[in-house]
């Protein structure tokens, strides 16, 4: 390593497991930021807020014509710890179990490396601690909303990955990884007595006909491009006897190329209505994007990849596309930047068990690549002003 040293590591453990022993959910994170608002004002930079449970710290020359913003992800998930840790979860029913808490503090460290090169910084950083990146309300999305993209030039993040192991750092260039969209129906009917159907309008019967062409028409949409579209949830019906008035849909859709969502969009809404109005009906569809794609700017990515191969004497692996989504795709809809993969896979010590689940486990060594990661880039980033 040349910045991280085994202090800086150290220090990274022991945030990790403070926040690990504590977790909290999307943006109710009063612990969480009273934690890093402590260390990052102890480091001596000024702690700043940006929307509900965000928080921002900034560090190097007023001057710097390039701004360079780090972001990390706070919340943890509504699941039950079973790793026997002994830094294991001290809240009923919450755990950091996909390895936000090692995301805070490989940025707190991050930020305590860089305030001791502070002397050689030629761009300004701004460290961003977000909530709510398991919610369907984005805290990126809130935190570009009340300012904290101003003034910055180019977002990077990282997150760790129980798929590589520990010391791998990965990344994919171009489109990475999709957006997520919930697509929610409602088809309203009349009711009327099973004997007598035609006196009603069946809503059911409206949403099994937009079903199938539904699923059709996003795959005639899509052709070769990548892309989900998935209708999990059907509701309808109170009883056996009676035509149903109301029938419920809610579909999932990924995707990366915006010409892809705003076509399927038309034609869903479309599809729905014919479905709805030749019965006797209506259909109401509501809209929510998450996430949008992250997509990692070609030229960045390219910079990072030379810089570890500096800075670790080996290629990074070059991860393919993902249908997976990550909000922090709002900052990237601001400016250009990429998201980098660190791995934490340690079979020895047994850190084999997918994120989001009970069991949990990372190596913490992964934690020091991605800070060496990070502060790599930043120092050796050449302003291309």
């Amino acid at each position: 390593m040349n910045y991280v040293t085994d202090e800086d590591f150290d220090y990274a453990v022991f945030c990790r497991r403070t926040l690990h022993r504590h977790p909290e959910l999307l943006f109710d994170l009063p612990r969480t930021t009273e934690f890093v608002r402590g260390e990052l004002t102890r480091m001596g930079i000024r702690p700043a807020g940006a929307g509900p449970a965000a928080i921002t710290g900034t560090l190097g020359p007023d001057g710097a014509k390039t701004v360079i913003g780090i972001r990390a992800d706070m919340d943890a998930l509504p699941i039950t710890e079973k790793t026997g840790l002994p830094y294991a979860s001290e809240v009923p029913g919450v755990m950091h179990a996909c390895g936000h808490d090692s995301h805070t503090a490989v940025l707190l460290t991050c930020a305590r490396i860089l305030k001791r090169h502070e002397n050689d910084l030629r761009v300004r950083v701004r460290f961003l601690f977000q909530p709510s990146e398991e919610g369907a309300e984005s805290g990126a999305k809130s935190m570009v909303e009340h300012g904290a993209a101003k003034d910055a030039d180019l977002f990077i993040a990282a997150h760790c990955d129980s798929s590589l192991d520990t010391g791998t750092i990965g990344i994919c260039p171009g489109n990475y990884m999709a957006a997520s969209t919930l697509v929610h129906v409602v088809f309203h009917g009349k009711k009327a007595h099973a004997a007598q159907a035609s006196q009603g309008a069946d809503a059911i019967a409206m949403a099994a006909e937009s079903y199938g062409a539904l699923n059709r028409m996003a795959a005639e949409e899509a052709g070769e491009r990548p892309y989900l579209f998935g209708i999990n949830c059907f509701r309808g019906g109170t009883s056996p006897n009676t035509v149903a008035d109301r029938c419920e849909m809610d579909a999932a859709f990924r995707w990366y190329d915006d010409s892809l969502y705003e076509n399927v969009r038309e034609k869903c809404e479309a599809i729905c209505r014919k479905a709805a109005h030749d019965r006797g009906g209506r259909a109401e569809l509501d809209w929510r994007t998450s996430a949008p794609p992250v997509r990692n700017d070609p030229a960045l990515t390219k910079i990072f990849i030379s810089c570890m191969e500096k800075t670790f004497q080996r290629k990074p692996v070059i991860l393919p596309p993902s249908l997976l989504s990550e909000d922090f795709s709002w900052f990237l809809r601001e400016k250009p930047g990429f998201l980098f993969r660190f791995g934490v896979r340690n079979e020895e010590a047994g850190c084999t068990a997918p994120l989001h689940s009970e069991d949990f486990r990372l190596d913490e060594q992964g934690m020091a690549f991605a800070a060496e990661a990070f502060v790599s880039f930043i120092l050796r980033f050449d302003d291309p002003a």
